[in-house]
């Protein structure tokens, strides 16, 4: 395949926003700028790409606990992740898009002609009342800019969304408070799930719809 064919056949990618539908990030709990390590694996099946680094790119997280340096009193907290943090590193991925493996792409760096890619990961608040393994729902915003080079193209360049399940274990570590069980820098593990097409979607509302309408006749 020519150098034209293939930047042809990746700016089909570019054209629409992507939802990030299977894969995982982890992350640890607490926010460390320039300090914390994200590892990531994930794909996007209507964007038609996937990203993955091992090694880990910086980014962050934040609880309202600074649990690096201290434990936390059990109670609700607001669980939020950020990747990559490339304000003083660059960040880059290995790639795949329109099915082309591509190598490793520039996602972000401290220059202004750099690709800029920014996702937030948002969990429900959760009420962290005693020890043992928590899984809660969160959503994902954000956009992806990739290129091979920092004066190449954009091979990417979406908007992106996505939703998923926070899953996490804690252990006590006095009366009232708890800290994370440490699997070194993967101790909160993001894993999206596909978003329900409408078309589908509305069926199953309709259904539970015609369930909750037969219940309450039945009750009058």
């Amino acid at each position: 395949m020519g150098k034209l064919t293939l930047l042809l056949s990746l700016g089909i990618a570019t054209l629409n926003g992507g939802t990030i539908d299977s894969g995982q990030v982890f992350t640890r709990p607490y926010f460390v700028s320039d300090g914390t390590t994200v590892v990531i694996n994930f794909s996007s099946t209507d964007g038609n790409f996937s990203l993955f680094n091992n090694s880990g790119l910086l980014g962050g997280a934040n609880m309202n606990c600074i649990h690096e340096f201290i434990d936390c009193a059990f109670g609700t907290y607001s669980i939020q992740a950020f990747f990559p943090d490339a304000g003083s590193f660059a960040a880059s991925a290995s790639a795949t898009i329109g099915g082309i493996t591509v190598g490793t792409v520039l996602l972000g760096c401290p220059n202004p002609a750099c690709p800029d890619t920014i996702l937030l990961l948002t969990a429900q608040p959760v009420d962290i009342s005693r020890p043992g393994y928590y899984e809660v729902a969160f959503s994902a915003t954000g956009q992806i800019q990739a290129s091979q080079s920092l004066s190449g193209p954009l091979l990417l360049d979406q908007t992106i969304s996505g939703i998923g399940s926070l899953d996490f274990a804690v252990s006590t570590s006095s009366p009232g408070r708890f800290q994370f069980v440490d699997f070194g820098p993967r101790e909160l593990q993001w894993r999206f799930q596909p978003v329900p097409e409408p078309s589908m979607l509305l069926p199953s509302l309709l259904g539970l719809a015609a369930i909750a309408w037969r219940r309450a006749s039945a009750k009058t």
